[in-house]
């Protein structure tokens, strides 16, 4: 009789812990996802307002994407252009 109630009482144990266990893990990966994102989503701004024209900048949000691509920008920071605040898309300060 003890033997069986103890095997049972084991058995809700081992039933309740498997649920706080998978509960516990979702959890964690909730989290993870959260930090992840935390972190990712600056990228995206950065890739997607790279790839917009200074109007479309200029008139909304940064998180839609844009009408057409423009690869103007990539190609100034690729080809050297750039550095000073004048130096920017080929527009220069004369002193």
């Amino acid at each position: 009789m003890q033997d069986n109630l103890q095997s049972s009482s084991y058995k809700e144990l081992e039933q309740k812990s498997k649920y706080t266990n998978m509960f516990l893990r979702w959890f964690l990966y909730f989290v993870l996802i959260l930090f992840a994102s935390y972190f990712i989503f600056p990228l995206y701004v950065m890739v997607v307002t790279s790839l917009k024209t200074m109007e479309e900048i200029r008139q909304g949000t940064l998180l839609t994407w844009p009408n057409s691509l423009n690869f103007d920008s990539w190609l100034v920071a690729w080809g050297g252009r750039g550095y000073g605040a004048g130096d920017t898309f080929g527009i220069q300060l004369r002193w």
